[in-house]
């Protein structure tokens, strides 16, 4: 039933919803779609600044940044530990085995000496030469850095799908991130071998070193591991090398996450020893090799790699290597300089270009102190992906840049190998990556030690992984 004023209207020429103002009027209505639509391109925007791909649209890392601690989201943890391909397949010490052949230059392992009784390997880690136990009251740093791992006769049991916070199995280890750098080097480790021609009294070695011949001839073959083991009698056991006619200026760990690539291995280490050696660096090859069938987890080897490396010898720098990467020009110093080094810049079946500019997979070199500060990588990645642009977000969250060597200086050869399966949720992982910088990385790493070998082209590290 209308009232009078609204048949004045219409018999004028109106409608109803003249008496509603504003409202029909399609101004608001336009308006309201202009913003929609700026919020999307602008989404967009930022997807294709951070990923260089509009595939993954809506997961950007837009989270609010945080201050003070943080706890890791307790329904992604439930989540996660009952994903069948995370759970890892337990190794027994009795029945494991490797891709690896064995060395004859092979130390015994620490596992081994440890077994024998050896009191120096079950002492706590103490800060820098102080002789105080940290079990002691009052320790002045109040840290407590992990035991070295005991061995066990028994296989490793597999955690409890329905408990992600259950105890871990005797032996595997939860280092503390606040102790890189602190540990003291193990009995028998690599900070006890000795090179002809050492010398406390030799001159530092030039910033820029002599030998250097720029482009370097890469060839995709080489010698096998055990002649090139008699081919280089300057290494000590380990992998390690020391500069003779000077001191280096930089304490190297070269940390190669493995498993099943004997081949690349092999091409790597013929092609990687001489130009470390001419660009006069004190360093060791550590090859980190991930035990059983689980999916492939190359960021938490490289928390393990960094840790195990620091117990053998005080190192000042990581450079984390890519197994199928050979340098194409010496003049690219493995060396960590004031900010993170992403040096792999120009690689060959990328046409030597930089994907996009906050990438820092390939080859990358921190500081020990850079990469106790942001927490080490992510251990959420399993498969490939993800977990190179995780830690490229932790950088620059922590107030670090990522520092390249020009592109013609930084180029890299890529040898052929199948890829490997993608992560389906690494999106996700690296959209809620901010929540679980303090939480999930060095600190939180869950492996179980099965054996160290000091061969001598490498420091052999042979683990298990554990969800964290």
């Amino acid at each position: 039933m209308m009232g009078p004023t609204e048949e004045a209207v219409i018999a004028e020429g109106g409608t109803s919803c003249s008496l509603a103002g504003s409202f029909c009027r399609p101004r608001p209505r336009r308006l309201l779609l202009l913003v929609v639509a700026v919020l999307v391109l602008g989404q967009l925007s930022l997807n294709m600044l951070f990923y260089r791909s509009s595939d993954s649209l809506f997961y950007v890392n837009t989270s609010a940044s945080a201050t003070g601690p943080l706890l890791l989201d307790s329904r992604l943890w439930w989540t996660s530990s009952r994903l069948p391909w995370l759970q890892p397949v337990p190794v027994s010490r009795s029945n494991y085995t490797s891709s690896l052949p064995p060395s004859n230059a092979s130390s015994s392992s620490r596992s081994g000496r440890r077994a024998e009784g050896t009191e120096a390997g079950r002492r706590e880690r103490t800060r820098g030469n102080s002789s105080t136990d940290l079990e002691e009251e009052g320790a002045g740093s109040g840290l407590h850095p992990a035991k070295l791992p005991e061995p066990a006769a028994a296989p490793p049991p597999t955690p409890p799908a329905d408990s992600p916070g259950a105890a871990l199995p005797s032996g595997a280890t939860v280092p503390r991130a606040s102790d890189i750098g602190l540990m003291s080097n193990s009995e028998g480790g690599l900070g006890h071998a000795t090179q002809a021609g050492v010398s406390v009294d030799k001159p530092l070695c030039p910033p820029v070193p002599p030998k250097l011949v720029g482009v370097v001839k890469v060839n995709k073959s080489a010698p096998s591991l055990e002649e090139q083991e008699r081919a280089h009698p300057e290494l000590a056991p380990g992998g390690h090398f020391q500069p003779g006619d000077c001191m280096a200026r930089h304490k190297v760990a070269i940390i190669i996450p493995y498993r099943d690539r004997v081949s690349h291995l092999s091409v790597l280490l013929h092609h990687l020893h001489p130009i470390l050696q001419r660009q006069q660096v004190d360093y060791t090859i550590f090859v980190v090799e991930q035990a059983g069938t689980s999916k492939f987890n190359r960021a938490m080897l490289m928390n393990v790699g960094a840790l195990e490396a620091l117990r053998h010898y005080p190192f000042n720098c990581f450079i984390f290597h890519d197994v199928d990467l050979l340098l194409e020009d010496d003049r690219n110093l493995y060396t960590c300089p004031e900010q993170p080094r992403h040096m792999s810049i120009a690689i060959d079946n990328m046409k030597y270009r930089l994907p996009y500019n906050d990438i820092f997979g390939g080859v990358s070199a921190m500081t020990v102190e850079q990469f106790r500060t942001v927490n080490g990588f992510s251990n959420k990645f399993w498969g490939w992906g993800g977990e190179d642009d995780d830690l490229s977000n932790r950088i620059k969250h922590h107030g670090f840049f990522i520092s390249r060597y020009p592109a013609n200086v930084g180029r890299y050869t890529m040898l052929t190998h199948k890829k490997d399966n993608p992560n389906p949720r690494r999106y996700q992982y690296l959209h809620e990556g901010k929540k679980r910088y303090s939480s999930d990385g060095l600190n939180s790493v869950k492996y179980r030690l099965l054996d160290t070998q000091l061969r001598r082209l490498y420091t052999w590290v042979y683990v298990d992984l554990y969800p964290s």
